[in-house]
């Protein structure tokens, strides 16, 4: 999730996955070997929208935007100066 598939090494993380574990691939659109197990589930569309909506269905909007505002680099740590 979030990162291409077509690239390496990050393109053989998925086939370290037990045969039996089920695998979840969010993207706008199928890469690689995707979809050859029983158990894969493929979702188009845009990762951050997708976890956006799933965090919403599930009750976790508020945390999800916490973690995210408690993890963003201030822009002022990034380029060494205040604005």
């Amino acid at each position: 999730m979030g990162t291409s598939l077509l690239v390496g090494p990050v393109n053989g993380i998925p086939e370290m996955m037990k045969r039996d574990c089920p695998r979840i691939l969010i993207n706008r659109e199928r890469v690689g070997n995707f979809g050859k197990r029983k158990r894969d589930v493929f979702h188009a569309g845009d990762c951050d929208d997708t976890v956006s909506l799933l965090c919403r269905l599930l009750g976790w909007e508020e945390e999800l935007i916490e973690l995210n505002e408690s993890t963003r680099v201030k822009e002022e740590k990034k380029s060494g100066f205040s604005l």
